[in-house]
C-alpha cells in the first residue's frame, strides 16, 4: 500500500511525539449572538455555559466547547487579512497530562513558529501556532478549564 503525503517532506512526523487528549474548543465568528444562541442552544440543544453581551457565547457539548465570537465589522476599504479581522476563529488542542512542554518543544524543534503564548484565566499555559494555511491553532495544558 502506497502512503500519501499531504505535508511537504520538510515536516518531521511529529504524530509519534505529540500527545493530545481531545479537540477541546472550536471558535467561530458570528454576526448575531441572539441567532447563534437560538441555533446552538434552542435548536441543537447545546448547553450555554456563558454569555457576554456584545462579545461572545460559550456552548458545551460533552467535554468540548464551542465559542461564538461576535464579528466586529472591519473598517470599510481595510486591507486587513481575514485572520486579522477575525482573530478569535481557531481550534484548541488540549495536551495530555504532563505533555505540554514536550509538545511545545517538539513543534519548535520542527521549525514551527510560535505566534504567541500566555496563561489562561485558569492558570494553565497556552501557545499559538499557524497551520500551513494561516489558521490559528491554540495548544493548552491538560485540564485547561478545570474539568
Amino acid at each position: 500500500m502506497r502512503q500519501i503525503h499531504l505535508l511537504p517532506r520538510i515536516f518531521v512526523p511529529l504524530y509519534t511525539m505529540l500527545q493530545f487528549t481531545k479537540l477541546k474548543e472550536s471558535h467561530l465568528t458570528v454576526k448575531n449572538l441572539r441567532k447563534a444562541i437560538s441555533f446552538y442552544q434552542d435548536l441543537l440543544g447545546l448547553r450555554t455555559q456563558s454569555y457576554v453581551k456584545g462579545k461572545h457565547a460559550v456552548f458545551v457539548a460533552g467535554s468540548t466547547m464551542l465559542v461564538c465570537h461576535l464579528v466586529v465589522a472591519a473598517e470599510e476599504g481595510s486591507e486587513q487579512s481575514w485572520q486579522l479581522q477575525y482573530p478569535n476563529q481557531h481550534i484548541v488542542l488540549e495536551s495530555r497530562d504532563g505533555e505540554y512542554d514536550a509538545n511545545r518543544e517538539a513543534l519548535v524543534d520542527s521549525g514551527v513558529t510560535l505566534v504567541d503564548e500566555g496563561v489562561r484565566e485558569s492558570g494553565r499555559r497556552m501557545f499559538f501556532v499557524h497551520d500551513p494555511d494561516g489558521n490559528l491553532i491554540e495548544i493548552t495544558e491538560y485540564n485547561v478549564w478545570g474539568d
